[in-house]
């Protein structure tokens, strides 16, 4: 259930598709040819990622809670993803290597289209991923409570010694005025 807390995706924002082009088709595709677009994927990307991302804890309690990476990757005419790169790292490598793996993985996809026929077309996807607690802020966190409680704890004794001197005061008090009655008769 963390990880649907803690995953957070940025999808389809900022997407930078840039055709593939082999060297010899150097020629710009025309915006107004129909049927000209981007790859899609065929599944629920966020919910794909989703599911197979595994965040990282924080490297301190003072690192972001949050990594953001951008990832580029082609998807040839076929719909197959390939040369899949970070352009932009999150700042944990094990977390960009695992979502370049997850990319990699992914179904086949719509491939894009130019005038009317299937062409290679780089595609660049910004993920945001919400990042675990860091060990040491657990820890940190259960100290800070663990001394909240024992100053809790002193503070309480310290008002019962305190409410037990002012009793003792006040017995003492009656009893002085009966002794001087007593010696009084």
């Amino acid at each position: 259930m963390k990880r649907l807390l803690l995953l957070a995706f940025a999808l389809f924002t900022a997407t930078l598709p840039v055709l593939a082009q082999d060297d010899d088709e150097m020629e710009a595709p025309s915006a107004s040819v129909k049927g000209d677009g981007k790859p899609r994927p065929t599944i629920d990307l966020n919910s794909y990622l989703l599911e197979n991302i595994r965040p990282p804890a924080r490297k301190s309690a003072k690192s972001p809670a949050e990594a953001r990476l951008t990832v580029k990757f082609m998807v040839d005419e076929f719909g197959d993803v390939k040369d899949v790169k970070v352009t932009k790292p999150s700042g944990y490598k094990e977390l960009d290597d695992e979502v370049v793996s997850i990319v990699e993985g992914t179904p086949k996809w719509n491939p894009a289209m130019r005038n009317g026929k299937p062409t290679k077309m780089y595609y660049t996807l910004p993920v945001k991923v919400l990042l675990e607690a860091a060990e040491e802020d657990e820890n940190d966190a259960a100290a800070q409570k663990a001394d909240r409680t024992r100053e809790r704890k002193e503070k309480k004794q310290e008002d019962n010694e305190e409410r037990e001197e002012r009793n003792q005061e006040r017995r003492e008090k009656k009893e002085k005025p009966a002794k001087e009655d007593d010696e009084d008769e």
